[in-house]
C-alpha cells in the first residue's frame, strides 16, 4: 500500500499536476481515500467508487472474507470464451468497446488463456482490503469528496455497505453518498453517472476556499 501511494505522487509531480482530483474504483479506492487521507494537501478533492467503505475487519474475519473474495480463477480454452463471460458478466453494459478491456486482462498460458491477476497477486489484493481502515480516514479528508456504491451484488455484501454508508455519513457527514442500481463495476455499467459525479466534485473543489 505505502508503495503504490509513493508511486501516486511521485507520477503526479511527474505529470505536473497540483492539487489533482483523486478518483478510484475498487481496490482504486482503497489506494485513493489512503491517499487522500493521510496527505491532506495532495488533493483537491475525492470520489470514492465502490470500494470497502469500512473496515471489512469489523464484519468478517479473514478466513471467512477470503471465502467470499477467492472464487476460483477462470482458464478459458479460447479467448472467445474470455469474451463470452465477459459478456454475461456486463450484461446490460457490454459492447464492443469493451472487447479491448478483456484482451488485456487475459494471458496465454500453454494452450489456455488465464487472468493475468494471478492467485497469489488477488490474495496480497484482499489482504490489503481487508487492512485497510476506512473507519480511521474518512474523518481525516478536509476536501470535497463523493462514495459512489453499488446496490447490486451479494446480500451479504449490499448489507454491509449500508451499514457502512451509515456510519460514514456519522463519522464524516460532508462526504456525499450516491447510490446507484449497478453491479459492482460502476464505471462500466454508468459511465454517464460517474463522469458527472467526478465533474460535480471538481466543481466543487473549485469554488471551495483555497482552490
Amino acid at each position: 500500500m505505502g508503495q503504490l501511494i509513493e508511486d501516486a505522487v511521485f507520477a503526479s509531480g511527474e505529470l505536473g499536476l497540483d492539487k489533482p482530483v483523486v478518483v478510484g474504483h475498487s481496490w482504486g479506492a482503497t489506494i485513493a481515500l489512503e491517499l487522500v487521507g493521510t496527505r491532506s494537501e495532495f488533493a483537491s478533492a475525492l470520489v470514492f467508487i465502490d470500494g470497502p467503505i469500512q473496515s471489512a475487519a469489523n464484519m468478517f474475519s479473514w478466513e471467512e472474507a477470503q471465502r467470499m473474495m477467492q472464487p476460483p480463477l477462470p482458464r478459458f480454452a479460447r479467448l472467445e470464451d474470455a469474451m463470452a463471460e465477459s459478456q454475461r458478466d456486463f450484461t446490460g453494459a457490454w459492447d464492443t468497446d469493451l472487447e479491448p478491456f478483456v484482451r488485456t486482462r487475459v494471458v496465454q498460458d500453454g494452450s489456455a488463456f488465464v487472468l493475468t491477476l494471478t492467485a497469489p497477486m488477488r490474495l496480497e489484493l484482499l489482504r490489503g482490503l481487508y487492512d485497510s481502515q476506512p473507519d480511521v480516514l474518512w474523518p481525516r479528508v478536509e476536501v470535497p469528496a463523493a462514495a459512489l456504491l453499488a446496490r447490486g451484488g451479494p446480500a451479504v455484501i449490499s448489507s454491509w455497505k449500508e451499514r457502512g454508508a451509515a456510519l460514514l455519513a456519522k463519522q464524516a457527514p460532508r462526504v456525499e453518498i450516491r447510490w446507484f442500481d449497478t453491479p459492482h463495476d460502476i464505471p462500466l455499467f454508468a459511465p454517464t453517472g460517474v463522469a458527472a459525479e467526478i465533474e460535480r466534485v471538481s466543481s466543487a473543489a473549485a469554488a471551495s476556499p483555497g482552490s
